[in-house]
């Protein structure tokens, strides 16, 4: 016998039903942390545009993997931009940890958001590079040690970029 699937319509209609609640408290937050602002600047280009707001998007739903990445990937991006378009060359190929190095000499980031910053990428970086499960810095052994179930930790380290994120933002914008 054939087993029964429910069809896409009825798998988004139950999705849609069951996450409401959550969605809505999310959006709730981020616009809690968005600025007040009239107009906004993108040093990273469209590309850092569509990096933020597919952040927000995968924030609001829930998508928290998704989230940290897009919004770090905006946080680098932003940074590069700015940084080259002061005439800093190098920002073009240069990795976070320059950027926000430079970022901090000119005084655009404080050391403690630079210390915030390494600390969003040490939970990055665990999710999107391979870590055996008992390495110190998974997400499983995080989870473990902390006592704290792991989607629930995905969640915190999502707020974390985000609030970061929305503070680089909030300095491209007025």
């Amino acid at each position: 016998m054939k087993p029964k699937f429910i069809t896409a319509e009825q798998w988004l209609d139950a999705e849609d039903r069951g996450g409401r609640a959550g969605r809505i408290e999310r959006l709730k937050w981020l616009e809690a942390q968005y600025p007040n602002i009239s107009w906004q600047v993108f040093p990273g280009g469209w590309m850092a545009r569509t990096l933020f707001e597919e952040a927000r998007y995968s924030f609001v739903y829930g998508q928290y993997v998704a989230s940290i990445a897009l919004a770090f990937a905006y946080i680098e991006r932003t940074l590069a931009g700015m940084l080259y378009a002061a005439g800093e060359d190098a920002a073009r190929r240069a990795n976070v940890s320059q950027l926000v190095d430079s970022a901090v000499a000119r005084g655009w980031l404080t050391a403690s958001e630079r210390d915030e910053i390494s600390i969003a990428r040490g939970t990055r970086n665990p999710m999107l590079h391979y870590r055996e499960l008992v390495a110190e810095d998974s997400v499983e052994n995080r989870a473990l040690t902390g006592q704290q179930a792991p989607y629930d930790l995905i969640e915190s380290d999502a707020r974390h970029v985000m609030i970061i994120a929305f503070s680089l933002f909030s300095r491209n914008a007025a």
